[in-house]
């Protein structure tokens, strides 16, 4: 059995439930014999679900080793008896509605009742994350638990000869002491696997969502605790575990860099661990699907445009490759709190009845309570919309439960317009129909979508009428922004501070003109007397016919993408997304590069991953701008030694286009990779010309 104690206490019983007698557990022992049958297939079922809560049918019969078919005629009868229960789960790039199980209170206790090798049911709740608050915590962060579900169910039924997984916790937090203070270290998981010699490795597990914004400042913090816990570990003379990290391949280029610049920053070795796709986990345990970090960054620097990014098969290794220095009995301590769990055994043991009644630690059903919401919302729509800005302006606990309940309500395409429209703000009708429905134009079925989080108040509408140009269709007009409650569901979706996406404007008084200025970093994120706004929004709106002509030049670069299927634009990065920023030591400020956008591509036939920076301008810019942003380009790549990707400049006439290229010249920008043309030109062809410029070429690091 894998132990993954929560706490060394036995657990306390949720009493927000409907009540669970003694009788009824006695009177499915007495008819569910065969069901309740010791070492039975049914309590097996249980058991792995105590292990791993929120397992799939797909993944209960991997470890179990039986077909699916059979598992799914288990888990029903488990459910007729109310010994287990189901979420639905609706994830992009996951198969739709697809249930999650989980053991219930009855579970528990006919478990208990029937296993030879019986634990109490207050030291199973304390021992492993089967309590509603374990559960909703999953649920509130579901990309992070399905990949590591996935992972962790292959690690126990792929796992070679010799090799075991012994302990898993997800999550896992690690206190450590760094100069007289103490400190702690979160990863979304933590693991051992003991190899055929009998040692123990220790591993460290980050999933990297892609659906959250590419933040180098949030990454950057990891990274330096994980840099500090290793010097921490040092001083013990431990050895750090291994950081396994999960990711895409448009990100790997990303944490490249960060991993590079941690490193060179703290003047210290790179960090040990590996990357790896985690769509390529269903090759198996066994496939060389990691890229140790060391490679990475060769990667990045040496590979020819083919192999510029993605796992190259000739430096990929398999996981049990990484197991090169076994963790120490400390560490493996720390990691499984054996000892604990045995203390725990010997504890006296706790009632499990109050009145009469016996106590409940998973609740009532969680599918029920989230399918209420929608229809709720559609009967007493501002009640709901109370509910939600109380708890998530509310304790860590109340917006995890508000979270999960939304996730599990809200299905794949509105979590998909929510992301799109955090990412890039303002987005039109006619900009969410082309990207979340490529196969078609109409927008009756996006206008469906976008109108049920409306009701939830997660986006509002905004309707452009000021300037507009007189081709701008009404699709274009009709646009749309994240409100403070849609943007702070996503932060605790993402596992961000909701200062990530907001910010706070000044109250009267607090502003310039008044002689204050406010300082954000003094005011709580979670304080409703603020009104918050989404990062960036303001320049967005203000800059609207700017915005509009970017977003659609993008439609125009990815629909030619489609049209001729010369190259397939798998990222969008936004403008804040896309900034570089290096320092400069000589002159002792930051250099920054601030594109409008950034697109990553692939042609047919490679692996290979490129980049090109998007900048929009219609050539009424001001000289002194001109003077500014390309002399910044170039000093980027002075200063950090690195030489950017192509940038695209779409201009809408050749006069425009002359005028840009004059202040480039003068602003003495000539070895920045520039290709400049025209918006028609982009109509026609796209990224075309851009591939023609690198043909034959090395790859642009990104």
């Amino acid at each position: 059995m894998i132990h993954t104690p929560s706490s060394t206490s036995v657990a306390a019983p949720d009493p927000a439930t409907s009540p669970l007698t003694r009788a009824r557990v006695e009177a499915i022992l007495s008819e569910a014999g065969a069901i309740t049958r010791a070492n039975g297939p049914y309590l097996k079922v249980l058991r792995a679900l105590v292990w791993l809560p929120l397992l799939s049918i797909r993944e209960i019969s991997r470890i179990m080793q039986r077909d699916k078919q059979t598992v799914w005629s288990y888990l029903d009868q488990l459910e007729q008896w109310e010994l287990a229960a189901h979420v639905l789960c609706s994830e992009p790039g996951w198969p739709r509605r697809h249930q999650r199980y989980h053991i219930t209170d009855p579970g528990l206790y006919i478990l208990v009742a029937r296993d030879p090798y019986p634990l109490s049911v207050p030291k199973l709740a304390a021992s492993y994350a089967i309590e509603r608050a374990d559960l909703l915590a999953r649920l509130a962060r579901p990309q992070v638990h399905l990949v590591l579900s996935d992972l962790v169910s292959r690690l126990l039924s792929e796992c070679p000869d010799g090799y075991q997984l012994t302990s898993y916790q997800q999550p896992w937090k690690q206190l450590y002491r760094w100069q007289g203070s103490k400190h702690a270290f979160t990863a979304d998981a933590a693991l051992l696997l003991r190899s055929p010699q009998g040692t123990e490795h220790a591993f460290y597990v980050l999933v990297d969502q892609p659906e959250r914004m590419f933040s180098q400042q949030q990454e950057k913090k990891h990274l330096e605790k994980l840099l500090e816990l290793r010097q921490a570990t040092h001083l013990q003379r431990e050895v750090l575990p291994h950081l396994l990290l999960l990711s895409v391949p448009a990100r790997f280029s990303f944490w490249a860099e960060l991993l590079e610049q941690r490193a060179l920053t703290h003047a210290s070795a790179l960090l040990p661990g590996a990357i790896a796709d985690y769509g390529q986990l269903s090759r198996g345990m066994q496939a060389p699907i990691w890229l140790p970090f060391r490679d990475l960054l060769s990667q990045q620097v040496v590979q020819q445009a083919e192999e510029a990014q993605g796992t190259d098969p000739e430096r990929a290794v398999p996981l049990f490759s990484l197991l090169d220095q076994p963790a120490s009995a400390p560490l493996i301590e720390h990691f499984s709190q054996r000892r604990s769990f045995e203390h725990l055994l010997a504890q006296r043991e706790s009632s499990t009845q109050v009145g009469g009644r016996l106590a409940r630690y998973v609740g009532d059903s969680l599918q029920q309570e989230a399918v209420q919401l929608m229809p709720r919302a559609q009967q007493d729509r501002l009640q709901v919309i109370d509910l939600l800005r109380r708890c998530l302006y509310s304790s860590k606990q109340e917006r995890t439960r508000v979270t999960a309940l939304l996730n599990l309500s809200l299905s794949a395409p509105q979590k998909a317009i929510l992301a799109l429209l955090a990412r890039h703000p303002v987005l039109s009708l006619a900009d969410l129909v082309f990207h979340l429905q490529p196969e078609s134009d109409e927008t009756r079925a996006i206008q469906h979508q976008v109108d049920l989080v409306r009701d939830l108040e997660l986006v509002r509408p905004y309707s452009w009428k000021e300037n507009v140009p007189a081709r701008v269709s009404w699709t274009e007009r009709a646009r749309f922004e994240m409100t403070d409650l849609g943007l702070r569901f996503l932060a605790m979706r993402h596992g961000v501070t909701p200062a990530h996406y907001l910010r706070p404007l000044p109250k009267e008084g607090e502003s310039p003109a008044a002689g204050k200025k406010l300082d954000r970093r003094k005011i709580s994120p979670l304080d409703p007397s603020y009104r918050w706004v989404q990062r960036g929004l303001h320049e967005f709106k203000w800059q609207l016919p700017h915005t509009n002509d970017l977003y659609r030049s993008i439609r125009y670069i990815v629909a030619a993408g489609r049209r001729t299927g010369r190259y397939e634009i798998v990222f969008w990065k936004s403008a804040r997304e896309a900034m570089r920023r290096c320092f400069d030591l000589i002159e002792q400020k930051n250099v920054y590069e601030k594109p409008d956008a950034e697109l990553l591509y692939r042609v047919p036939g490679s692996t290979a991953i490129r980049h090109v920076l998007i900048e929009y301008d219609r050539g009424t810019t001001f000289t002194r701008e001109y003077q500014k942003k390309f002399p910044a380009y170039a000093a980027y790549q002075r200063v950090s030694h690195r030489t950017l990707p192509r940038t695209l400049v779409i201009t809408p006439s050749k006069r425009s286009a002359e005028r840009i290229r004059q202040n480039i010249v003068r602003a003495g920008a000539q070895d920045v990779p520039i290709t400049m043309m025209l918006e028609q030109e982009i109509v026609q062809h796209g990224l075309l010309p851009v591939l023609s410029v690198q043909k034959g070429t090395q790859a642009e690091p990104s």
